[in-house]
């Protein structure tokens, strides 16, 4: 890859973490739940439409992997955001559970060679400034 086109990725992903940042900061700690999250990592690289964010879980579930199959995705990053989706609930967010986001990532063979793969380690990276370490 030439300097230019790396310097570009690299701004594009700064971005991307910037803003995931931005929108993850805007959420009380006590109202961050592993759904809210999911939808929060999944959203800052897939478009999501509104029809997403339905109260129904099942729903909003079934709509989420949609999106994610219409979108241009290696496999890897196919696998990872599946399994997200699998994983999420109305409990609160914790450190425990970032943990578990973390490893994901480390056992989703090849995400970390995708395009999105480090985007995605440093969104989950930035995430434990905003969860309770208890």
């Amino acid at each position: 890859m030439n300097a230019k086109l790396a310097e570009i990725m690299k701004n594009i992903n700064k971005e991307m973490t910037d803003e995931f940042e931005k929108k993850l900061s805007s959420i009380p700690k006590d109202k961050l739940t592993k759904k809210i999250y999911s939808m929060l990592l999944i959203g800052t690289f897939i478009s999501l439409s509104k029809n997403c964010f339905s109260d129904d879980n099942s729903v909003a579930r079934e709509l989420v992997k949609y999106n994610i199959n219409e979108t241009s995705l290696c496999g890897p990053e196919y696998k990872f955001f599946g399994k997200i989706v699998d994983l999420w609930s109305e409990k609160k967010l914790d450190i425990n559970d970032l943990k578990e986001f973390e490893t994901m990532y480390n056992e989703t063979t090849g995400l970390a060679k995708c395009q999105l793969g480090q985007p995605i380690n440093d969104c989950i990276v930035i995430s434990k400034k905003y969860v309770d370490t208890e």
